[in-house]
């Protein structure tokens, strides 16, 4: 993984992944329930492949920044991870979405299937989740609006409470500890 937060391999990595996310999506928005079993595996591991990428960057981001979370230049990666990750969320919604209208006999179907095994628990969660989900604009909506919302109040704790610095002895030997 890259040594520095200016390796423009980072930003490539991001723009591959939405690019390829987009291909996704077009070859299977709106054709989720004609899937058999091996073309939904296919589909399941091709997801989290292209969808990798994309959180190795974020988590890298996010541990900089746990670093130090006073550099403008990480914080403006982090802020950067942040809107694209919204941005791949928003282009995969219609999967999960899809996933959880499929007839009650395809999903039975799906899940007898030992082909996709290894899937059960997360379409189990797909198909139970899908009474509680709101449209692909809706559920579009929430996630961008969660970025100058809930996720960004959290963003901001933790980037006062990292900045805590305290003194403290220990046996005699003064210590400083900080909320990193």
């Amino acid at each position: 993984f890259p040594v520095t937060i200016f390796d423009p391999t980072l930003y490539s990595r991001i723009q591959n992944a939405i690019a390829n996310v987009t291909q996704f999506a077009s070859r299977y928005k709106g054709n989720v329930a004609f899937l058999s079993a091996a073309e939904l595996k296919d589909a399941l591991l091709e997801l989290n492949t292209l969808i990798s990428p994309m959180m190795m960057v974020s988590q890298y981001a996010n541990l900089r920044q746990t670093i130090d979370t006073q550099d403008p230049h990480i914080t403006a990666l982090v802020d950067r991870v942040e809107t694209d990750d919204a941005t791949l969320s928003n282009k995969l919604v219609f999967f999960e979405l899809e996933l959880g209208k499929v007839p009650i006999l395809i999903q039975q179907k799906w899940l007898s299937d030992a082909v996709l095994q290894d899937h059960h628990y997360y379409l189990s969660m797909c198909f139970k989740m899908a009474a509680t989900q709101l449209t692909e604009l809706e559920e579009q909506w929430i996630t961008l609006k969660d970025m100058t919302g809930s996720d960004a109040f959290g963003r901001m704790v933790t980037e006062l409470v990292s900045s805590f610095e305290f003194e403290w002895e220990y046996q005699g030997t003064p210590y400083i500890v900080t909320g990193k």
